[in-house]
C-alpha cells in the first residue's frame, strides 16, 4: 500500500485521500510507542506448561511435547522453587 501524509500531500481534499492517510497520534513518546506496539515478546510472555499426574515420584514424558513431562505433585511443587 501507498501511504501519503497530509503535511505532504497535495491533494487533500479528496475522500480517498484521507482514507490513505496514516495516522501518527500518541505515538511521540517512547512510553506510547512500546505501549502500543502490538509485536513485542519478552521472556514474562512465556508459559511453560506442567502437567501434574495422580500419586508420588511419577515423571512421565508428553511424546508430542518434547522436554515436557507429567509429574506428580511432590515433584510438581520442586519444579516451582
Amino acid at each position: 500500500m501507498n501511504w501519503t501524509f497530509a503535511r505532504n500531500s497535495a491533494s487533500n481534499n479528496s475522500a480517498n485521500s484521507a482514507s490513505r492517510t496514516r495516522m501518527r497520534r500518541m505515538r511521540s513518546d517512547g512510553f506510547s510507542r512500546r505501549l502500543m506496539q502490538e509485536n513485542a515478546v519478552t521472556p514474562a510472555d512465556f508459559i511453560y506448561p506442567m502437567f501434574v499426574v495422580e500419586g508420588s515420584g511419577i515423571r512421565q514424558a508428553v511424546p508430542s511435547m518434547p522436554g515436557v513431562e507429567r509429574v506428580s505433585c511432590d515433584i510438581l511443587c520442586q519444579e516451582a522453587k
